[in-house]
């Protein structure tokens, strides 16, 4: 019987323990204030974003980061057979485009699935 992963990341609106109760992958999205970066949900709470936001500053967020995303796939690629990666749209986020350059890299299974939303779709797809 074929193992399967499922990979999401944090604009999923999943947090760590669901996404560990489900069984799901996921992948912090980075957040930058200032000069600082954070690890999305790790490292800064949806609340301190707000209290941010507040202060009249604007975070911006990217991709997790390749070695996060690399060093997932290496040990996914050990444990299944394939792996359904449904990250943040391809139009505000480059971490779609960079696991399927990383599967391709470690000829993985990897179906990445563009929903072309965030948040609640991302998560229902995900689960």
């Amino acid at each position: 019987m074929e193992k399967i992963a499922v990979v999401t990341d944090t604009g999923s609106n999943l947090s760590f323990k669901q996404a560990k109760e489900l069984g799901i992958y996921l992948l912090p999205l980075q957040i930058t204030i200032d000069k600082t970066t954070y690890q999305d949900t790790l490292e800064i709470s949806t609340q301190d974003i707000y209290k941010e936001l507040a202060k009249g500053k604007m975070p911006k967020t990217s991709m997790a980061t390749y070695q996060k995303i690399y060093n997932l796939f290496e040990k996914l690629k050990k444990e299944y057979d394939t792996v359904f990666a449904i990250p943040l749209t391809n139009g505000l986020s480059t971490n779609a485009s960079t696991m399927q350059s990383i599967a391709r890299e470690l000829e993985m299974n990897v179906h990445v699935i563009d929903m072309y939303s965030t948040c609640e779709l991302e998560k229902h797809v995900a689960i």
